[in-house]
């Protein structure tokens, strides 16, 4: 049997244990947990921070633009894109609401109020009303647009796929390995 390509965590490590994390002996002589993510690259300042994430909205409007400006259910999308953020915009005020509740709650219980601490809980459950289906509903539309997006965007590609009979240059570059699996 020959070695495995990917080493398992439970091999015996310098310290001879096989069930402890594996260890680094350090230039003193100790010995302490590795650091599992040293390979990864560690952000140098918050502004590389940023131009990475800044980095990736071009990246998703070269991808998304022909979605929202050129496609047959453009108009759709944008419905639903400007619902959601509503929705999500109502569900913080419901949360916004639900601290709110909570502090007159509790401000009622310490000054031992029994008309505040009853008025608090209605408030309470009607808020619980309002956000069960307002929760749902976002959940709903979210899910709903990445389900037309994903096929839209699966439908895009394909038709890029066999357009031209493009599959079958494809195939006559080296570089792109399995690009019927792609």
């Amino acid at each position: 049997c020959t070695s495995a390509p990917f080493p398992s965590r439970r091999m015996k490590n310098e310290a001879g244990d096989v069930h402890k994390p594996l260890l680094r002996k350090g230039e003193d002589g100790t010995t302490s947990k590795a650091d599992q993510k040293s390979d990864l690259k560690k952000p140098e300042s918050v502004s590389e921070v940023a131009g990475n994430f800044l980095e990736l909205f071009p990246r998703w409007g070269r991808i998304a633009s022909p979605f929202f400006c050129k496609s047959e259910i453009r108009f759709k999308a944008w419905c639903l894109v400007v619902s959601t953020i509503i929705l999500v915009l109502f569900q913080v005020a419901i949360v916004v609401g639900f601290s709110y509740a909570q502090r007159d709650f509790n401000t009622a219980l310490q000054k031992k109020d029994k008309e505040s601490f009853y008025a608090s809980i209605m408030r309470f459950l009607l808020l619980i009303i309002i956000a069960c289906p307002l929760f749902t509903t976002a959940t709903f539309f979210e899910g709903y647009v990445s389900l037309i997006w994903r096929e839209w965007l699966t439908n895009f590609y394909l038709k890029l796929y066999y357009k031209k009979k493009n599959y079958y240059h494809l195939k006559n570059h080296v570089e792109i390995d399995n690009p019927d699996q792609r």
